[in-house]
């Protein structure tokens, strides 16, 4: 278990959504989300450090989050994890990152059975185990999401008039092939 700690030091950032205008994927899974507005999971990203020695992972609750949003005290939010030295290699076993809130909204965040943490995560630095390996965030942030519409506009505008001249192109050669 350790050497999965050596390999991946885990960074857990839980993130709620900042502004009423900006919006992520929201999929809004069924009666549970809709009856928990903080049991929706909106996005889930991972991405490693340069030096591949730490994984970072995010999990996006609550679409249009305000200072008021609060997590749920009624859900566990998991993160199930593994690893592998090398593509196509065996993974190591299953490392479950679980993370609850309390109604004051203090977090009780486990990775695996070796890594701890509780209290406020909200502090911009969030809580660090005591070994340092394992750090939680869990409050408002920016919403990560990036969207370049103006760029999917103009591909859009560049591929259809593309297309009008292939059409056009089909249709003046269209009758010269002929013998």
């Amino acid at each position: 278990m350790m050497q999965t700690f050596r390999f991946l030091a885990l960074v857990i950032v839980m993130m709620l959504f900042l502004s009423q205008s900006s919006r992520s994927a929201d999929h809004a899974d069924g009666p549970a989300a809709l009856a928990d507005p903080a049991a929706d999971i909106t996005d889930v990203l991972a991405w490693m450090s340069p030096d591949a020695q730490r994984v970072f992972l995010v999990m996006n609750l609550t679409r249009n989050a305000t200072t008021a949003s609060k997590f749920s005290d009624r859900v566990q939010y998991v993160f199930h994890t593994t690893s592998r030295p090398s593509f196509g290699a065996s993974p190591s076993p299953e490392v479950a990152i679980i993370c609850t809130f309390n109604q004051a909204q203090m977090i009780q965040c486990w990775a695996g059975n070796d890594e701890y943490v509780t209290g406020d995560a909200s502090t911009i630095t969030g809580i660090v185990s005591d070994d340092g390996k394992f750090r939680v965030f869990a409050g408002l942030r920016n919403d990560p999401f990036f969207f370049n519409l103006a760029g999917l506009r103009e591909t859009s505008r560049t591929v259809a008039n593309d297309l009008n001249v292939a059409r056009k192109s089909q249709s003046f050669f269209k009758d010269m092939n002929k013998q």
